[in-house]
């Protein structure tokens, strides 16, 4: 008899609707079927009963699996206020992927233990903690750690100046056929986790089809040498990838631009404070 077996495979996204965010995809240990022969023959339901538990306890350990829907926003903040989670913007840079999936599922099991009440009143002072954090437009680095300031500032406006022309080709090239495709793709699908994954492949499709005839034209009169046209077309990809990145830094740079920490230090002291509760009901080290 030929050996039936199966893996559970669980699929992680950071934010599946955010344009290169993390991914990270585990698998489970095999289960094999054919073990279950015996038992089945026995028992038959309370086999596939037994096995389907297996199944289901497969899949939750592969996954961040909170039993009440209603903690996903719950956890989602306290991944982003500790930044040791599976957040697609705020995380700590020397924790690996894998270490914060575990560190998602470690929040997410200790987060159903936890009591309703405790749970709301965690989640009021969090979202109110955003909502201040958002309004006041507060980078999450500078928050709490703003005596780098004057080096991330010339670090990232270094790198703005330096790959500039090559974001302005990537705005003419990809982002200009983006927009109009933008906002059909949003019309169209309802649910915004689709978006990215649309928006990327129409868009490289678009992207390739349009800029055939702006290179011809760009070759005739600019470069005037197949080679590095085409040589160019092929780059474009890459060149649009570089331009999303230089818009993305942009922005951050604009808001350590605008931050005041003396303005904020009551958002600083209400994280702290936040922090620390955390801590207290054991939901993060």
């Amino acid at each position: 008899n030929k050996e039936i077996s199966m893996k559970i495979i669980g699929i992680n996204y950071s934010s599946p609707k955010v344009f290169s965010s993390d991914l990270l995809v585990s698998f489970s240990k095999s289960i094999v079927v054919n073990d279950y022969k015996e038992k089945y023959e026995r028992n038959p339901v309370k086999t596939i009963n037994e096995l389907n538990k297996k199944i289901e306890d497969e899949l939750k350990s592969q996954i961040t699996h909170l039993e009440n829907p209603n903690d996903s926003s719950l956890h989602e903040n306290i991944m982003r206020i500790s930044g040791i989670g599976m957040n697609e913007v705020y995380f700590k840079r020397n924790i690996s992927l894998e270490k914060r999936w575990q560190n998602s599922q470690e929040i997410a099991n200790k987060l159903n233990k936890v009591d309703a009440q405790s749970k709301n009143k965690l989640k009021q002072k969090l979202d109110d903690y955003f909502r201040d954090f958002d309004l006041n437009n507060i980078p999450e680095k500078l928050a709490y750690n703003d005596e780098k300031k004057s080096l991330a500032i010339f670090k990232k406006t270094l790198l703005l100046i330096v790959f500039s022309p090559i974001f302005l080709l990537g705005l003419i090239h990809c982002y200009l056929p983006y927009l109009p495709l933008k906002y059909w793709i949003q019309k169209q699908f309802k649910r915004p986790v689709f978006w990215s994954s649309v928006k990327l492949l129409l868009n490289a499709v678009l992207v390739c089809i349009i800029n055939i005839p702006a290179i011809y034209l760009i070759n005739l009169y600019i470069i005037d040498n197949c080679w590095i046209s085409v040589v160019y077309y092929l780059s474009l990809g890459f060149i649009g990838r570089i331009s999303y990145l230089w818009m993305k830094r942009f922005k951050e740079t604009v808001k350590f631009l605008k931050f005041r920490p003396k303005k904020n230090t009551h958002i600083v002291d209400e994280r702290n404070e936040i922090i620390n509760d955390l801590k207290k009901i054991n939901l993060i080290d």
